[in-house]
């Protein structure tokens, strides 16, 4: 059952990374000239699901963490994990699992312990 629900995560997650938002209509010359504001290319997007999809696959396998109580997101690298645990050691866990997902820059952790 564990692996079914895994699997359906991951393909989840490439599925919502494939739908690409329509152009903004405007034209060229009305573009955000600071690259930093444009949106990310489908590549992007593709790179950041993937991400996700392997931090949500390593929480749901991981010992003694609870990964169905913890969402997360990704962007440019940058891993979000959010919801809430028992305890600070599932929080520590959490993090440490998502750091070392290859392509993860960074972590930051919006856990809280409380009852989820």
């Amino acid at each position: 059952m564990r692996t079914q629900i895994l699997a359906v995560a991951v393909l989840s997650c490439f599925g919502l990374a494939a739908c690409n938002e329509s152009p903004s209509g405007l034209p060229s010359s009305q573009a955000p000239a600071d690259i930093s504001q444009a949106q990310p290319t489908v590549g992007e997007r593709m790179d950041d699901a993937a991400i996700t999809a392997k931090v949500k696959a390593a929480l749901l396998g991981a010992e003694n963490v609870n990964g169905t109580d913890i969402s997360v997101e990704t962007s440019g690298g940058r891993v979000i994990l959010s919801g809430m645990v028992p305890d600070q050691t599932q929080i520590d866990r959490a993090v440490a699992t998502a750091r070392n997902i290859e392509g993860v820059v960074d972590v930051e952790s919006r856990l809280a312990v409380g009852e989820g």
